[in-house]
């Protein structure tokens, strides 16, 4: 069994399916419409799709090997089934590089020994649904804030906001956002800050902020 091939038809190709079936179905819209829809959106589609599977593919096939798992194992998992399940799914809904390679190794931690149960699984892969790319990488930078040098610029009396925006540019001016996605992680304890409006110690170290339910999501989502 080589699953590192992905399959030439999914999900993907049933939701095309069914908006083409749509457009066809309104009046003067025609076949130029459905042609249309299939022009943008199934390249897209499909590179996703197939990038995804083979990642995936690639992955369990490289557990195997390490004697972490068993292909036989796998198929009667169904705790692991409905974690690929729910990855492929929203791996399929996002193009952020970082979002899916999160996806991809939940699913793959999922069915690995010590994973969490099915209600904390769900708890997890629900999180990791609504999060966006920003949410995965302040969580990571607050985790192991002096994990590399400061970049220049950095104001040890500053704001930890302050902090975010010079080790993540593109959160530079947008306060807003930040403190939006700040609060999504305070209040589901995964950090133990409320705002980032807060002074950093003035001795040129940032503290750890994550909780030890922000580590265990972190671990969650980590490469096997």
């Amino acid at each position: 069994m080589d699953v590192s091939q992905p399959p030439q038809a999914d999900s993907g190709d049933r939701a095309l399916a069914i908006a083409r079936a749509f457009v066809s179905g309104i009046p003067f819209a025609g076949g130029a419409a459905v042609e249309a829809l299939q022009y943008v959106f199934g390249p897209p589609l499909e590179r996703r799709r197939d990038q995804w599977m083979r990642e995936v593919g690639e992955s369990l096939v490289d557990l195997q090997a390490r004697g972490l798992v068993n292909f036989d194992d796998l198929r009667n998992n169904e705790k692991f089934i409905d974690a690929v399940q729910r990855a492929t799914q929203a791996a399929y809904r996002t193009h952020s590089e970082i979002k899916r390679t999160a996806l991809r190794n939940a699913a793959l931690n999922s069915a690995l020994p010590g994973s969490p149960d099915e209600i904390l699984l769900y708890i997890q892969l629900d999180r990791l649904e609504r999060y966006t790319e920003w949410h995965l990488r302040i969580l990571a930078l607050l985790q192991a804030p002096d994990a590399v040098p400061q970049p220049p610029g950095f104001d040890a009396n500053g704001l930890l906001g302050q902090f975010l925006e010079l080790r993540i540019p593109a959160l530079a001016g947008r306060a807003d956002a930040y403190d939006r996605v700040w609060r999504d992680l305070y209040q589901e304890g995964l950090v133990d800050t409320q705002t980032p409006n807060l002074g950093l110690n003035g001795t040129g170290s940032v503290e750890k902020r994550t909780t030890a339910e922000g580590d265990e999501f972190l671990a969650f989502i980590k490469q096997p």
